[in-house]
């Protein structure tokens, strides 16, 4: 029965410390409405920054074509170009 009586002033003493420090303890200059309204604005401005950010990963290692490499069309040619190149080559030999 002692123990309980210990056990409850402890908890007394250690209730009315806190109570004594928190009367210290600084209070916040902005309320939370305040608070919620920069937070919310802080979101918004990184969301259009976000936005405006390109996608520069490398995604398969093939250099610089973004995500996916060109589609061989005009520019390039093609590889019955390339053989067919080769090919004329050889025979012109």
């Amino acid at each position: 029965m002692e123990w309980i009586i210990q056990t409850n002033q402890f908890l007394y003493m250690m209730n009315l410390f806190s109570k004594i420090f928190n009367v210290f303890k600084p209070k916040p200059k902005l309320s939370k409405t305040q608070l919620n309204k920069i937070i919310n604005q802080s979101i918004s401005k990184n969301e259009k920054v976000l936005e405006n950010l390109g996608d520069e990963m490398d995604y398969d290692g093939m250099g610089n074509y973004g995500r996916f490499p060109p589609i061989i069309g005009d520019d390039y040619p093609t590889y019955e170009q390339i053989v067919k190149e080769y090919h004329e080559s050889q025979n012109s030999k």
